[in-house]
């Protein structure tokens, strides 16, 4: 896994609808499964990390650093 660089000043997201560029849940998977269970699932093993993004990417994400979230 590439390094998460944590205190760059640059936000991450835990969960795709975080951008507002897309909330709709067919865009989002996890664990090989799309749509609204992923995300479902998704929600729940982000709350057993306390939505911290240390806990996470030391689990193995997912996570990103995406683009228009940190441009706005």
């Amino acid at each position: 896994m590439t390094p998460i660089a944590i205190g760059t000043g640059l936000l991450w997201i835990v969960r795709p609808d975080e951008s507002g560029l897309d909330a709709s849940h067919s865009s989002m998977r996890f664990g090989g499964v799309v749509g609204l269970p992923g995300f479902l699932a998704l929600v729940h093993r982000n709350r057993e990390h306390g939505y911290d993004l240390r806990r996470i990417v030391e689990d193995g994400g997912p996570m990103c650093c995406e683009v228009m979230t940190n441009v706005f």
